[in-house]
């Protein structure tokens, strides 16, 4: 659920959205019972899924200064 979040949010820097998807996967290959990796290159494919898709089709608001 964070990497969704933090990939929705972080749309400037997919670099920091890539690390956190990969920590995360990390740390629920430590504590699961499936092969060493599965979890980090599933939600790495998923916060570059979803950072592709808002990239391409949702368009951030800009704030003018007032």
């Amino acid at each position: 659920l964070f990497v969704v979040i933090v990939s929705t949010l972080e749309i400037s820097r997919p670099s920091v959205v890539a690390a956190t998807a990969f920590i995360g996967g990390l740390l629920l290959d430590i504590f699961s019972g499936s092969i060493i990796g599965f979890w980090a290159f599933a939600l790495l494919a998923i916060s570059l899924i979803i950072q592709t898709v808002m990239s391409r089709y949702v368009q951030r608001p800009l704030f003018r200064k007032l």
